[in-house]
């Protein structure tokens, strides 16, 4: 999260889940706390979404549909 003098900054979070619902509530919720939200279907839609971007966060849904998420988190990580 990005520094504010003492106070937490709204952090970017991507949130990565096949179900547009679960997407809907994190979404819905990390808003209300002032947060800006990105979100992505898939491997590939997140990839995407972080291409360039700073992000503070990523909520990842570990068990996608056909998809390995462990590979996400290993490029995020380096």
């Amino acid at each position: 999260m990005r520094d504010t003098g003492g106070h937490a900054a709204p952090a970017r979070i991507l949130v990565v889940d096949d179900e547009p619902s679960i997407r809907l509530l994190c979404r819905v919720n990390l808003e209300l706390d002032g947060h800006e939200v990105l979100e992505a279907g898939t491997l590939a839609s997140a990839r995407e979404a972080v291409a360039g971007e700073d992000v503070d966060l990523v909520l990842l849904d570990v068990h996608l549909r056909g998809e390995r998420s462990d590979a996400l988190i290993a490029e995020c990580h380096a």
